[in-house]
């Protein structure tokens, strides 16, 4: 397999991967099921 074709079918397989986890994770971060006030996070500025 060429290194560009490589490349693209493992994104294709992460992106596949991400989506997944939105589509469970977000309804319940909404719901809120699921609590993430506690988490230590550092959030970045674009």
């Amino acid at each position: 397999i060429s290194p560009i074709l490589e490349i693209s079918i493992n994104t294709f397989f992460k992106l596949r991967n991400l989506r997944t986890a939105r589509d469970l994770l977000l309804p319940k971060l909404i719901s809120g099921e699921i609590d993430v006030s506690n988490l230590d996070i550092i959030a970045k500025e674009f």
